[in-house]
């Protein structure tokens, strides 16, 4: 199993090309060496095309600065196809879009350098392909953070056959996009005023209004600590955490320090990954289940649709868990589930979210919940670019009109739903403000990274941004006088209310979705109900696919996602190892 995870990333790129010939022909000849570079997702990535006879014998991608978590999967899987197919016009890797496109687009730029002509094999098309059903004793139907944890879980839990269905070509789904943070209970050696097992309980209790299910509240926080050991023990030369800067500080929100190539989301990914493999669990990748088989009142199967049109049917003699994850990448399902100007909002999560079992799970009855104002779970494009959290706090946070509408102190999840309801009241657009009195490393860090500018006036603020120059200069205002006061109308203590005043450094900013809440309706055992609230039997559900029951309507706070994923993920493949399906 190779780790390797995504990074969605949809925008238009900006081309930066050099091209030049190994061997520094001037002359078009039959064979020879050629690359070009193109800008990827963290730096450039060259592509080396080695052509002979007109015939691609070669390709060789370099993206130094290309995680796994952004395009490592491009890098590996695109030169085989580029050679099978004799062209450099492939399919790119779903999921790793933006890599993908630098890729092709450099190979274009090498080929056209080289002035060759590469003549386009015909795709081999084998008629009624038939494929052999496979059987087994846990099914696990997804490889994000739940599937993964489900899957190794089953594992321990003395399932001896499991098999994992991604469709994507690789592993990882919306936790590998994520900070890799973990949201536990105080643990011996954790600092004075954390919160422990029952303070924990009453914050997620009191984030949800009482709404969520009480049961799986509890079951989490029973559960966050040895889970949280447990995935640390999965790292196999250790890793030091980092408490991640959100309120209220009593919240043990803990991510791996991001390695210099790697992100934490990918690290953690890698390491419970990595775990699955050594235990070998029956992985298999661009396997895309497009029905669960039912044999009366029980699901008993998922069935596999490939590119090609054949199918193949996965069976379990024990559970079957479904971690599939939201459906954040699919604007069919917001359109059909989501809160209100879901299709104003560009989603970061991973290309596999589409909604699939919300489908499957229509056609078996299953419940199916949505709280009245689910879309909670997000942050902002600045957050993205990697500045730090907590010099965000240092910030002015404005509307299009000029107004603040948050404390900028306040977790990203909520900042990101004051923004969709920002936009609900007709705002177009978000600025961060902050003045020359910043760090200058800092300063040129959001010139070079974040889309910064600099302006000598408010006048030149709100013509360059539309805001309106009487409601900006008020509000600028009314934020000095609390600078000096203390009294922020908004909460923002006065560490991080430093004022502000020209010359300013005015840095646009967009909300981003990250992942949904709600779908599939579970108990504390991770068992999926039916509409009548009655257990269908063998079936389970972890992750975003089913965190109704834990987080109804609101975000509680970064790390419960990716921990409800681990809990329940756990519980998920510990149950399907331990039900005998009737035979």
């Amino acid at each position: 199993m190779k780790k390797a995870f995504l990074i969605l990333c949809s925008w238009m790129l900006c081309f930066s090309l050099t091209a030049c010939s190994a061997k520094e022909n001037t002359q078009p000849t039959a064979s020879g060496t050629f690359s070009a570079t193109e800008k990827g997702y963290g730096g450039e990535v060259e592509v080396t095309l080695t052509i002979e006879n007109s015939i691609l014998t070669d390709v060789m991608i370099v993206g130094e600065q290309e995680t796994p978590t952004v395009g490592g999967q491009a890098i590996e899987q695109l030169p085989a196809k580029m050679i099978a197919a004799n062209s450099v016009e492939v399919d790119g890797v779903t999921g790793a879009t933006m890599t993908s496109n630098a890729i092709l687009a450099a190979a274009k730029n090498a080929l056209e350098v080289s002035g060759m002509t590469l003549v386009q094999k015909e795709k081999e098309v084998s008629a009624d392909i038939t494929h052999e059903d496979v059987q087994s004793d846990v099914l696990v139907l997804g490889g994000g953070l739940a599937g993964l944890s489900a899957a190794v879980s089953a594992k321990e839990n003395g399932a001896a056959h499991v098999i994992l269905l991604e469709k994507l070509s690789f592993l990882g789904g919306c936790a590998s996009l994520s900070g890799g943070v973990l949201t536990r209970a105080a643990q011996a050696g954790d600092p004075v005023g954390t919160f422990d097992k029952e303070q924990l309980n009453n914050y997620f209790n009191m984030r949800t209004g009482g709404h969520a299910d009480p049961k799986v509240i509890q079951t989490y926080v029973d559960h966050s600590v040895d889970d949280f050991n447990w995935i640390d023990s999965m790292y196999e030369t250790g890793v030091e955490y980092e408490r991640f800067a959100l309120n209220p500080e009593g919240l043990m929100a803990l991510r791996p320090k991001q390695d210099s190539a790697v992100g934490a989301g990918a690290q953690l990914i890698g390491a419970i990954a990595s775990s699955a493999e050594k235990l070998g669990i029956d992985v298999r990748l661009s396997h895309p289940v497009t029905d669960l088989i039912v044999d009366g009142d029980q699901v008993i199967g998922a069935q596999v649709t490939f590119d090609d049109g054949s199918i193949q049917n996965f069976y379990a003699d024990g559970g079957i868990v479904l971690a599939t994850g939201g459906f954040a990448f699919s604007q069919e399902a917001l359109a059909e589930y989501s809160s209100s100007n879901a299709e104003q909002i560009v989603s970061y999560a991973s290309a596999g979210t589409t909604g699939d079992a919300l489908k499957w799970a229509k056609e078996i009855n299953a419940d199916i919940q949505f709280g009245e104002d689910w879309d909670s779970c997000g942050s902002f494009s600045l957050a993205f670019t990697g500045y730090p959290t907590e010099e965000l706090f240092k910030l002015v946070l404005l509307n299009a009109e000029g107004e603040r509408f948050i404390n900028e102190e306040a977790m990203q999840p909520e900042i990101y739903l004051e923004m969709r309801h920002q936009l609900a009241q007709g705002s177009s657009h978000f600025y961060y403000l902050t003045d020359e009195t910043m760090e200058q490393e800092n300063k040129q860090w959001l010139l070079d990274n974040a889309g910064a500018f600099v302006c000598e006036t408010l006048e030149e603020v709100a013509e360059k941004t539309n805001m309106d120059l009487e409601t900006l200069t008020q509000t600028l205002r009314s934020y000095n006088d609390c600078a000096k006061t203390g009294n922020d109308p908004l909460g923002k203590s006065v560490a991080y209310n430093l004022g502000i005043e020209a010359p300013y450094i005015v840095i646009p900013t967009d909300p981003i979705r990250t992942t949904t809440i709600g779908g599939l309706v579970t108990n504390e055992k991770a068992e999926v109900l039916s509409a009548d609230q009655t257990v269908i039997e063998g079936l389970y559900a972890a992750g975003e696919v089913a965190n109704y029951s834990f987080f109804y309507n609101v975000y509680s706070c970064c790390g419960s996602a990716n921990m409800d994923a681990v809990v329940f993920g756990r519980i998920a493949g510990e149950q399907a190892a331990q039900w005998q399906r009737a035979q």
